[in-house]
């Protein structure tokens, strides 16, 4: 699971660390810690290279959508 993937500038180096110790491949899970763009931005991105199911909390302010 990749807990809070952040934004588009973090996704390259940090998929570049991931890969030294695991597969990209392994990952099943994105938990974006917030809806915010500075949290979850980098979704795209993610879901172009794997196959993983993006996860997030309830947005109260929203209705729980």
């Amino acid at each position: 699971m990749l807990l809070g993937p952040g934004d588009d500038l973090a996704c390259t180096p940090l998929s570049l660390e991931l890969s030294k110790g695991i597969s990209l491949q392994a990952l099943t899970y994105i938990f974006a810690l917030h809806q915010a763009p500075d949290s979850i931005s980098s979704q795209g991105t993610w879901l172009l290279h794997i196959r993983a199911k993006v996860l997030c909390s309830r947005c109260a302010a929203c209705g729980g959508t």
